[in-house]
């Protein structure tokens, strides 16, 4: 077998192993990453938005602040989330690269409407994908439950709960102060991210800020 048909047989493979799929620009394809198939029998799996929305995009980058010359290392990732309950969409992204990544993790966004487009309203450091979404407290707004692993403890699902500020907004609890999820086995919520991310890079299906 050539060198080529070995890399082919590999991805085909690692799609197998994925399952889950939905429309792509490079092979075609998207594929959930085979771990988070099984995370509850009552978390569903949500692929990523595939097409780059431009005013996120640009909220994103002026945002943060993010230097043109790290553009095209960040990669990211974005779904429509209704985090209040009320209906309204708002944006949670995830980006990762040497400007936001590290050993423990991303870096997520939550980006809310202004009106005419879309602005920064939370970053979180050292988040894993996938992200599971779930109305724990039962008024519709959502916590997220995410994977803290690393600095030598054991790793775990946290919650991090959306908090009331003194100015009436709502921001969730940092990653550092998330405590002890429940058993996700009995957990209903949606996986974001769920993609294969490491199938993405090798197939160069994933987008760039630049």
């Amino acid at each position: 077998m050539s060198h080529t048909g070995k890399i082919t047989a590999v991805l085909a493979g690692l799609a197998f192993l994925s399952g889950g799929l939905s429309a792509s620009a490079s092979d075609g394809m998207h594929y959930v990453a085979a771990e988070n198939r099984f995370l509850g029998p009552e978390i569903s799996c949500e692929l990523s938005e595939e097409a780059g929305d431009t005013a996120v995009k640009t909220a994103l980058i002026e945002g943060l602040e993010i230097p043109q010359k790290e553009l095209s290392g960040t990669r990211w990732y974005y779904d429509y989330v209704d985090l209040s309950g009320t209906g309204e969409r708002d944006v949670l992204a995830l980006l990762s690269g040497p400007w936001f990544s590290g050993t423990g993790g991303d870096t997520l966004v939550w980006l809310v409407s202004d009106g005419n487009g879309w602005k920064v309203h939370q970053t979180l450091t050292l988040v894993r994908s996938s992200v599971i979404a779930a109305d724990l407290s039962g008024n519709g707004r959502k916590s997220l439950i995410v994977y803290r692993a690393g600095g030598g403890t054991r790793g775990m699902w946290v919650e991090l709960d959306q908090v009331q500020q003194e100015n009436d907004e709502y921001l969730f609890t940092t990653f550092n102060d998330g405590v002890k999820a429940p058993d996700l086995g009995t957990l209903k919520g949606t996986a974001l991210f769920a993609d294969d991310m490491i199938l993405d890079q090798m197939t160069g299906s994933y987008k760039t800020l630049g």
